[in-house]
C-alpha cells in the first residue's frame, strides 16, 4: 500500500545505564521546558543486570518496523492470508432446526376452546385471561401481562399463543412484561421477514462477521471511525499501536462480507480479509496477547555479544514492567504534570499546561501557542492550530463560543473522555514507574521480600489494571471490574512465589499498599505533589482514581532475534501479511561481518601467495627441507606476518591468536632467517616493513584468548607436513567474539577444485559465515558457490576422511569404529584443515581426531575456522563427549578431549560408537566415567587408581591368569613389545613406584599415562 505516505519517525535511544539518573527518583523535578521528556523524568531508571554494557538504536524508523499481531485466545496468532468470502457453514440449517423443533416441542393437541382457555389461566392469572377473551372479542387492543422474571415461563407463554393463537394474536417482551396484541397484515409480515433474516444469518453461521483488519500507520479507532462512516454500522474490536503495522480480529453485526470485502478497494492504509460468520462479538479482554516483530535499526554497540548478552537477559531474568513513554509523551511538557494538576483540583494550571509553547513542535504549533499566550485571543488561536490538536481546539473552542476564558473547568469538561482519562491515568503511571524502580534498587529483581504484594483473585472478571492502554491515544477505563484480592507475604510464603507474581498498586482509594518501606516510598513521592496515595477520591468522578495492580516484572515468550546488516535505511526487514500474500522473498542480510570477510578473504589469498612462493623455491632447489628447516620457518613467519599486517590496518583494535613468534629471530642466530622473511614478506605486502615491524607483526599473535571481546586466531601452515610433500596444507583464519566462531577462512592452495577431478584445478578458498551458509571459490575467481555435506541417508553410505600423518589420532581406532558402524569405504587421507573443507562440500562424511594422550589439548587455531565451515554446512563437530567445542578458554581447547566431525544425520550413531568403543585409553565419560569398558567389568575400582584390587594383590586374576582378555588377547603394545620383564617378576618393585625402571627406560609413555 504505497499510497499511505510515511511521516519521519522519531528516533528513540535505547541508553545505556549511565544516561539514566538513577540515584534519585523521588526528586519530583519538572522537565524543563528547554528540554524532552526522558525517561528519566518518568521514573524509568533502572535496569534488570546493570551490568551489561548499554547500546543504542533506532526504534519505529518506518512504521513497518514494528509489526503487532494480536494472539487469540486458542493463543493463535493472528494474520491476514486470505480474501476469500466465507462458506456457508450449513445449507440445511433452516431444516436442521425445524426437526430440532419438533423434537423438543411436543404435537400441538387438538383441544376444545374451554380446554385451550383453562391452559392458559395455568400460564397467566383469572383477570389476564379474561382480557385476552375480550382481546379476540375485539374489545381491547393489546394486553400486557404482569412483570414476569422467569425466562421459560415465559418462553412457554410465548409458546402458547403461537401454538394455540399463532394466526391471530401477536406477542412481545418488553422489559419482562409480555404484550398480547392482534395480528395486523404488517404485523404477520414483519414477524415472517424477521424469522426469514435471522434464518438467513443462522444458515450463514450466525449474525456478526469477523474479519481481520490489517492496518498501517493508524491507531484502532482511526481504522473503526473510517469503517463506521463507509458502512454506517457498529463494530466489536481491541486496540492497537498507531505507528505500526497491526493485525486484529474485528467482528461487526449484520454485515456481510461482500460488503466488508469491497472496502478494500476505497480505503488506504487498511486491508480486511480472512471472513467467517460467527453469533458472538468480540469483546474487550478477549485477547490471548500480542506477537511483536520489532525492527532496531541503526544499532551502535561495542559487539553482537553485548546485545546478545541483553536478550539473553532478557530472556532468562525478564525485564521490569514499566509504562513506556508513549504513556508520557517526549515533547518537554508530559503528560502526567497536566495530570497532577488535575489531581489537585488546579483547572488553571492544567489548561495553561495544555496550550503553552513547549520545545519540539512544529513551527505553525509554536506560532499558534504563542499567538495565544501573548494575546488570548481564542478565535485567532483556533484558527491556528491544526485540527489534530484535539485538546487545544476543544479548549478554544468553548472560550470561542461562550467568551468565557477563565472558565477552565469547563472548558477542560469539553475535551473527550478518554483525552482526560489519559492525564490522570498518565500521572497513577509516573507514580506506578517511580515506585517500582525504588522496589528494584532497594530488593533487587530476583525474588519477592515480606511485605509484597500478590493477586490472590485469579477470577478474569479481575482485571490487574485499572485502565488499559491501547494505543498512544485510547483508554479503556476498567474500574468497573470486580475488586482485586491481594495477598500480603510473609516469610513463609517467599518460597512459593517468584518476582513474576509480585504486584505494585496503581495508587487509588480502593487498593491495598505493601507492606514494608516501600509504602513509605509512595507516600513521600506524592506528598511533594500534595497528594495523598489513600485519599484519591475526588468529586469529579472521572478523576477519582479507585486504582489497581500491575506485575512488577515480566517475561516474554517465544523471544527470538537476529541479526540483519543492511545498506538501505529505508528498506523493511520483516515482511508483513501482505508481504506475504504478495509473495515477495524475505529480505536478504548482508554478511554481519561483510567488512571482516572481505579483509580475511584478501589476507589469506595472500599468505596463500606466501606459502606457494617458498614451495616453488623448494622445487627449484631440487630439495624439500634444509638442516635448519629454514625454508618451512619461512613460510610460516611469513604468511603470519602478512596476515597479521592486513588485518592491523583494517582492524588495528583486534587482537591476534598466531602460532608463531618471534623468540628465535631476535637473536644473532636468527639474523639469516630474519633476513628471509623480511624479503619474501615485502615481496607480497603493498607498502614494506622494516625488520621491527616485520617482528612486531609477527608477534601480535600473542594474545592469550578469552570469552571477551573480538580476536583473530591464525594458523600460518596448517599442515606442515603436506606442505613439504607438495600435498594438502591450508592457511586458516578465524574471527571469534566473545568466545563463539563468527567467521572462518581457509585456504588450500592444493586442494583440487572438483574432487572428482583430482588432476583439475588446484586452489581453492572456503569461507564460512554463522548464521549465513558455507561457500567455496576458486583462488583464481570471485565467484561463490554454496556447499553442503552429502545427501546421504545411512551411516552405511557414509566414509571417513583422516590424516595422512597419526600424530595425534589412532588410525587403528578409527578403523575399528568403521568397522562397527558398517561403514566399508576407504577412507580419504590429507592433512591440514583441509579435512573439514572436504567433508563440508561432501566429498567424505566423518572426521575423527581421537586423543592418544590424556594430557594432549587441541590448538584453537587448528578447528575454528573448520568447525564453523562445517557446521554452516550442515554437519555437527563435537568432542568425543559430545560436548561443543570451547574456544573460549585460551588458547587450547582445554575442556575438549578429541574432536568428532559427523554428517547430522548420522553424528547421534557415530557419537554412540565413539563412546562406547573399548579400544581407546581414555574412556573418561559419562556412560563410562571411571575409566570401565563394558568388556572389563571388572577391572577397576574408584579406590584403586593403579589398577590394584584387594581381590588381586599378585595384578592376577583366577579368571584370566595369563594376563589375558577377551577383548585385548595379549595385551601387547608397539612401543611395549612384552610387557614382561624376567627382572621383574611380579610387576611391581617398591623403588619403582611410578613403573618405571632404570633397565627399562620406556616402560612409561606419554601415550600410555595411567598405565
Amino acid at each position: 500500500m504505497s499510497s499511505v505516505e510515511e511521516q519521519p519517525a522519531k528516533k528513540i535511544r535505547l541508553n545505556s545505564g549511565g544516561s539514566i539518573p538513577s540515584n534519585d527518583v523521588i526528586n519530583n523535578k519538572v522537565s524543563s521546558e528547554g528540554k524532552m521528556t526522558r525517561e528519566g523524568d518518568v521514573g524509568i531508571t533502572e535496569f534488570v543486570d546493570p551490568t551489561i554494557p548499554g547500546f543504542s538504536g533506532d526504534i519505529k524508523q518506518r512504521f513497518s518496523d514494528f509489526l503487532v499481531y494480536e494472539i487469540d485466545n486458542a493463543g493463535n496468532i493472528v494474520h491476514l492470508t486470505d480474501f476469500n468470502l466465507p462458506e456457508i457453514k450449513s445449507t440445511n440449517i433452516i431444516n436442521s432446526r425445524a426437526i430440532e423443533t419438533q423434537k423438543e416441542e411436543p404435537v400441538k393437541k387438538e383441544l376444545s376452546d374451554e380446554q385451550i382457555f383453562q391452559e392458559m389461566r395455568t400460564l397467566l392469572d383469572e383477570e389476564t385471561s379474561l382480557q385476552v377473551q375480550n382481546l379476540l372479542n375485539g374489545k381491547n387492543n393489546f394486553v400486557d401481562t404482569t412483570v414476569e422474571k422467569d425466562k421459560e415461563k415465559r418462553t412457554a407463554i410465548h409458546r402458547f399463543f403461537k401454538n394455540y393463537f399463532g394466526d391471530k394474536l401477536n406477542t412481545e417482551t418488553k422489559d419482562g412484561t409480555i404484550r398480547i396484541s392482534m395480528h395486523t397484515n404488517e404485523t404477520r409480515k414483519d414477524k415472517r421477514n424477521k424469522q426469514q433474516k435471522n434464518d438467513a444469518w443462522d444458515a450463514l453461521g450466525g449474525s456478526f462477521c469477523q474479519f481481520t483488519l490489517y492496518k498501517e500507520n493508524m491507531d484502532t479507532m482511526d481504522a473503526v471511525n473510517s469503517l463506521k462512516k463507509l458502512l454506517k454500522c457498529g463494530f466489536h474490536q481491541t486496540f492497537q499501536n498507531r505507528r505500526a503495522i497491526s493485525v486484529q480480529k474485528i467482528t461487526a453485526n449484520r454485515i456481510k462480507a461482500e460488503r466488508l470485502l469491497g472496502i478494500n478497494r476505497k480505503s488506504r492504509g487498511m486491508k480486511l480479509g480472512n471472513f467467517e460468520y460467527v453469533k458472538d462479538p468480540l469483546r474487550l479482554g478477549e485477547l490471548g496477547g500480542n506477537h511483536f516483530v520489532i525492527t532496531l535499526k541503526n544499532i551502535q554497540a561495542g559487539n553482537e555479544g553485548i546485545i546478545t548478552k541483553a536478550m539473553d537477559s532478557m530472556q532468562s531474568r525478564g525485564f521490569i514492567n514499566y509504562f513506556g513513554m508513549q504513556r508520557f509523551g517526549t515533547s518537554s511538557i508530559p503528560t502526567f504534570h497536566i495530570g497532577r494538576s488535575l489531581l489537585q483540583n488546579n483547572w488553571e494550571e492544567a489548561i495553561d499546561l495544555i496550550m503553552k509553547p513547549r520545545s519540539g513542535d512544529r513551527q505553525d504549533l509554536q506560532t499558534a501557542r504563542q499567538h495565544w499566550i501573548e494575546n488570548h485571543d481564542a478565535k485567532k488561536a483556533l484558527e491556528l492550530f491544526p485540527k489534530k490538536c484535539i485538546a487545544e481546539t476543544y479548549i478554544l473552542n468553548y472560550f470561542t463560543k461562550t467568551g468565557q476564558i477563565k472558565d477552565y473547568a469547563g472548558a477542560f469538561a469539553t475535551i473527550p473522555r478518554n483525552l482526560r482519562l489519559m492525564y490522570v491515568h498518565a500521572y497513577q503511571s509516573y507514580v506506578w514507574n517511580s515506585i517500582v524502580s525504588e522496589r528494584i534498587r532497594i530488593y533487587g529483581c530476583d525474588a519477592p521480600v515480606v511485605g509484597d504484594l500478590i493477586i490472590i483473585d485469579e477470577d478474569p472478571g479481575a482485571n490487574i489494571n485499572s485502565d488499559y492502554i491501547i494505543d498512544d491515544s485510547v483508554i479503556v477505563n476498567t474500574d468497573d471490574k470486580k475488586e482485586i484480592k491481594v495477598k500480603i507475604l510473609a516469610e513463609e510464603d517467599l518460597k512459593n512465589y517468584s518476582i513474576f507474581d509480585v504486584v505494585l498498586p496503581l495508587p487509588g482509594y480502593s487498593v491495598v499498599y505493601p507492606n514494608n518501606i516501600i509504602f513509605e516510598k509512595y507516600k513521600e513521592l506524592m506528598w511533594k505533589d500534595r497528594l495523598d496515595p489513600r485519599e484519591m477520591r475526588r468529586s469529579n468522578k472521572d478523576f477519582s482514581l479507585s486504582g489497581s495492580y500491575r506485575k512488577i516484572m515480566g517475561k516474554p515468550s517465544d523471544l527470538s532475534w537476529k541479526f540483519f546488516k543492511y545498506d538501505d535505511s529505508n528498506l523493511s526487514l520483516a515482511l508483513t501479511d501482505l508481504d506475504l500474500l504478495d509473495g515477495k522473498p524475505e529480505p536478504e542480510s548482508l554478511p554481519v561481518f561483510a567488512a571482516e570477510r572481505a579483509v580475511a578473504i584478501n589476507a589469506v589469498l595472500q599468505a596463500s601467495k606466501v606459502c606457494q612462493k617458498v614451495f616453488k623455491q623448494l622445487v627449484n632447489n631440487e630439495t624439500i627441507t634444509k638442516k635448519d628447516k629454514s625454508p618451512v620457518t619461512v613460510a610460516d613467519f611469513s604468511a603470519q606476518a602478512v596476515v597479521n599486517t592486513i588485518l592491523y590496518h583494517s582492524f588495528p583494535n583486534d587482537p591476534i591468536i598466531g602460532e608463531e613468534d618471534t623468540k628465535d629471530l631476535r637473536v644473532e642466530s636468527g639474523k639469516e632467517l630474519r633476513a628471509k622473511i623480511h624479503s619474501l614478506t615485502n615481496s607480497i605486502l603493498d607498502d614494506p616493513l622494516d625488520e621491527t615491524t616485520l617482528l612486531d607483526a609477527i608477534d601480535r599473535g600473542s594474545y592469550p584468548g578469552g570469552s571477551q571481546g573480538r580476536m583473530w586466531t591464525l594458523d600460518p601452515i596448517d599442515g606442515t607436513k603436506g606442505f613439504l610433500r607438495g600435498e594438502q596444507f591450508a592457511v586458516c583464519l578465524a574471527l571469534l567474539v566473545d568466545g563463539k566462531v563468527q567467521l572462518g577462512v581457509m585456504g588450500c592452495p592444493n586442494l583440487p577444485v572438483d574432487s572428482k577431478v583430482p588432476e583439475g584445478e588446484k586452489g581453492c578458498l572456503f569461507i564460512a559465515e554463522k548464521g549465513q551458509g558455507a561457500f567455496q571459490r576458486k583462488f583464481s575467481s570471485t565467484e561463490e558457490t554454496k556447499i553442503q555435506m552429502a545427501n546421504i541417508s545411512s551411516v552405511l553410505e557414509a566414509s571417513f576422511c583422516e590424516s595422512v600423518e597419526a600424530a595425534h589420532s589412532s588410525h587403528g581406532d578409527a578403523a575399528k569404529i568403521a568397522s562397527l558402524l558398517g561403514i566399508t569405504k576407504p577412507p580419504i587421507r590429507m592433512d591440514s584443515q583441509c579435512k573439514y573443507c572436504s567433508v563440508a562440500r561432501g566429498d567424505a562424511d566423518i572426521y575423527l581426531r581421537l586423543p592418544t594422550r590424556d594430557d594432549y589439548e587441541e590448538n584453537i587455531w587448528d578447528h575454528a575456522s573448520g568447525a564453523l565451515l562445517v557446521q554452516e554446512a550442515g554437519g555437527i563437530v563435537s568432542d568425543i563427549y559430545s560436548k561443543p567445542l570451547d574456544f573460549s578458554l585460551g588458547r587450547t581447547l582445554k575442556s575438549n578431549k578429541g574432536v568428532v566431525v559427523s554428517h547430522s544425520k548420522i553424528y547421534s550413531q557415530v557419537i554412540e560408537v565413539v563412546q562406547q568403543s573399548p579400544s581407546l585409553p581414555l574412556w573418561k565419560s559419562p556412560s563410562l566415567p571411571l575409566w570401565k569398558s563394558p568388556s572389563l567389568p571388572s577391572w577397576k575400582s574408584p579406590s584403586l587408581p593403579s589398577w590394584k584390587s584387594p581381590s588381586l594383590p599378585s595384578w592376577k586374576s583366577p579368571s584370566l591368569p595369563s594376563w589375558k582378555s577377551p577383548s585385548l588377547p595379549s595385551w601387547k603394545s608397539p612401543s611395549l613389545p612384552s610387557w614382561k620383564s624376567p627382572s621383574l617378576p611380579s610387576w611391581k618393585s617398591p623403588s619403582l613406584p611410578s613403573w618405571k625402571s632404570p633397565s627399562l627406560p620406556s616402560w612409561k609413555s606419554p601415550s600410555l599415562p595411567s598405565w
